[in-house]
């Protein structure tokens, strides 16, 4: 899960739309066999200050077909999977905060072990 968050993150400008890295997601994880757990095909959505139920957010769905343009992002997609052995499922959720700056790709934002984003 990690490896196809850090792939996604590592393509994203300030013109890059959410209906691109919903499509993204997706794409990977139907090649993958795993099914996206929002029902809405969301996968993130913009950090605001205050509480949540009052903030106008941009979300990273289908429907977001506008360049993203500069912010800070949380991209947290949870997909669930038959086992391989199939005996039951597998849900996983990997959750990472970005900054897209206004020229350049985003920036990965937390643990200093983990920075600078390479791929």
């Amino acid at each position: 899960m990690r490896n196809i968050q850090r792939s996604v993150i590592a393509k994203i400008t300030f013109k890059t739309t959410g209906a691109e890295i919903a499509s993204y997601y997706l794409n990977v994880f139907a090649g993958k066999g795993i099914t996206l757990l929002d029902v809405r095909n969301n996968v993130g959505h913009t950090v605001h200050e205050g509480p949540k139920d009052s903030s106008q957010r941009i979300w990273l769905d289908q429907n977001n077909t506008k360049p993203l343009g500069e912010g800070i992002f949380t991209l947290e997609p949870g997909g669930i999977r038959q086992k391989k052995d199939g005996s039951g499922i597998v849900v996983g959720r990997y959750e990472e905060c970005v900054y897209i700056p206004k020229l350049g790709n985003a920036i990965l934002l937390g643990s200093k072990e983990l920075l600078p984003l390479t791929i």
